[in-house]
């Protein structure tokens, strides 16, 4: 690297240096805040027009919007901590606001009845399953 530099300096005269950046400029933090803003309202426009072009519904367009909104939710609900997002942020989503609830031991008896009830819905389902009315292929 340094062998680089001595050629550029020879070149174009001395290199200035400046040790770090550390702040951004309020002019560039707006155009980055402003831009980022019209990106994604041009790109959700753009999942809505292609999704009601694709299958004729707007309401598909609408869906994905949605469903996209909710992954963001989720990525922020998990893992905003982690990202150190401020608290307000993280209260947007739905898994920060999960009651507290007490929470007995667990014994034999109630896990053979989970798996009794899990048993039960099986064999109605199973049931209903050989029932239905579609002739075999």
């Amino acid at each position: 690297m340094g062998q680089i530099a001595a050629t550029l300096q020879d070149r174009f005269g001395p290199i200035e240096s400046q040790t770090a950046l550390t702040s951004i400029g309020g002019v560039v933090s707006n155009d980055l805040i402003r831009d980022t803003i019209i990106l994604i309202a041009v790109g959700s426009l753009g999942i809505m027009l292609w999704m009601t072009y694709r299958f004729r519904d707007i309401r598909f367009g609408a869906t994905a919007l949605v469903s996209l909104l909710h992954d963001v939710l989720v990525v922020v609900g998990l893992f905003g901590e982690l990202f150190g997002l401020p608290g307000w942020l993280m209260d947007v989503s739905p898994f920060q606001h999960v009651p507290q609830v007490p929470v007995a031991d667990a014994s034999v008896g109630s896990a053979l009845a989970l798996l009794a009830v899990a048993a039960g819905l099986v064999a109605v389902g199973v049931g209903g399953l050989r029932r239905r009315d579609v002739g075999a292929a």
